[in-house]
């Protein structure tokens, strides 16, 4: 298991859902959680919590109130969490929306423009929060990024959190190469489950996010009799086991039924040579498993 003693980490979207477990999980074992959250109403009501049940813990818990969508806001909270615990080991980017998709019919029915939120909170955002992160994570510091099995595959009852999720998977993999040395990027990517004290009801999550309450919501029916709803603890037991060993740019599929690494096309000799020879003259980086070839990305400038 991860070793999470008095390891720093900054977490967006704790109030509730997924951020509020991975929470409880990293001060359980010995961490320091600094978290963002829009909700003050619900942050405070977990500060509250920690008092009552854990005081001792309160000290290693902070809450500053956090628009991931707006980069000064996510700024003062890694600016906040540097001044209070003097480092940063470990960012979770959880904070995310499932909000009902504007694509969705009856045609009459959709609003003169989309509703981008799904994009702006969960995309945006979270570029937002990893772009701030770079300036304060320590040396060999972990950034999880929290997509879904919509990222993975296609979704056509809620396309725009789809490509919000596909987006943040392709971000990921994308960044994973140009990170300073020692640090790494990972995505988790659970499909739907139901918090602790959500397991024997219905109340929908998807992926942390998304909450339908009611017996007849129709997503809750629908999932509970196909795929199944994925546990809380088997999520954090992943979180536990890819800190210990994921690769950067390596993302973990998380169902009721199997946790796998994604394996995605391979791309051709020309698009591998391609990628390395720009990121070799743009970046400033080699291909660390290539050997020198430098001469090899001097040729595909060349021609």
């Amino acid at each position: 298991m991860y070793d999470w003693t008095n390891k720093v980490v900054v977490l967006t979207g704790g109030a509730s859902g997924m951020g509020r477990s991975f929470i409880t999980h990293v001060l359980s074992h010995g961490g320091i959680v600094s978290f963002g959250d829009i909700n003050t109403a619900l942050s405070k009501s977990l500060l509250l919590q920690v008092h009552s049940s854990a005081p001792r813990l309160v000290s290693r818990l902070l809450f500053t109130k956090t628009d991931i969508r707006d980069a000064n806001q996510v700024r003062h909270l890694f600016d906040r969490t540097k001044e209070v615990f003097g480092k940063i080991d470990c960012l979770l980017c959880v904070a995310g929306v499932n909000l009902p998709d504007s694509f969705l019919p009856p045609a009459e029915a959709r609003p003169a423009t989309a509703n981008m939120l799904n994009l702006e909170i969960n995309l945006i955002g979270t570029i937002n929060t990893v772009y701030a992160g770079l300036s304060y994570l320590k040396s060999g510091a972990s950034i999880v990024v929290i997509a879904s099995t919509a990222g993975i595959y296609p979704s056509s009852v809620q396309p725009l959190y789809s490509a919000s999720k596909h987006g943040l998977i392709g971000f990921s993999r994308s960044l994973a190469p140009i990170l300073p040395e020692g640090q790494r990027i990972f995505v988790l990517a659970p499909s739907t489950y139901l918090p602790p004290h959500q397991q024997s009801t219905s109340g929908l999550k998807m992926s942390g996010q998304m909450d339908n309450s009611g017996d007849d919501d129709i997503f809750t029916k629908v999932i509970r009799n196909t795929l199944g709803f994925v546990e809380m603890s088997s999520i954090t037991k992943v979180l536990d086991e890819s800190l210990e060993s994921a690769q950067s740019g390596q993302v973990i599929e998380i169902n009721p039924t199997a946790v796998q690494s994604v394996a995605f096309p391979v791309p051709t000799d020309k698009i591998t040579l391609m990628e390395n020879s720009l990121r070799y003259h743009v970046c400033g980086i080699e291909e660390k498993s290539a050997g020198d070839n430098t001469k090899v990305k001097e040729e595909a400038v060349n021609d």
